[in-house]
């Protein structure tokens, strides 16, 4: 049985109604649905019973409903958390104290999308100097007003 499949197995049974979905996509990827206020216990469980510990980034969109975040695993194959946040103030937890490194993806996924995360430092990291942190370019409105702007 290979890892990724034992990790599954486990998170099944830990977390029997946090799990949503499970999918496996090519290239030997994992995608766990979470409930979105069951990512940091989730992950925290990860860290202490798997071997998925390096987290290689946090990614996320608009996909005009819903904002998507994804928390990227990796050791040998893929394992990512996947949830789903309203557009109206999304917010997460931080994961911050449990991987450090996590700061400068959620610094990232704020400024461009405006998730906060709470107990994290959100102070703009790659915007400008200028940025009212109001307007979020990943964003579909966002891409609306540019569309008008241009027109």
């Amino acid at each position: 049985m290979r890892e990724v499949e034992h990790v599954v197995m486990q998170l099944k049974n830990d977390f029997p109604t946090r799990i949503l979905d499970v999918r496996e996509l090519p290239l030997q990827e994992t995608v766990i649905e979470v409930v979105s206020p069951d990512v940091r216990e989730v992950t925290a469980w990860l860290l202490e019973h798997s071997s998925f510990y390096h987290l290689s980034t946090i990614t996320g969109l608009d996909n005009g409903e819903k904002i998507e975040l994804y928390y990227h695993f990796w050791d040998r194959q893929g394992l990512s958390l996947h949830t789903e946040l309203p557009r109206e103030n999304p917010s997460m937890n931080t994961l911050t104290d449990l991987i450090p490194g996590a700061s400068f993806y959620e610094r990232e996924i704020f400024e461009m999308l405006g998730v906060e995360f709470t107990n994290s430092q959100t102070q703009a990291l790659l915007m400008a100097d200028d940025w009212d942190g109001q307007h979020f370019p990943l964003r579909k409105e966002e891409k609306k007003v540019k569309e008008k702007e241009q027109k």
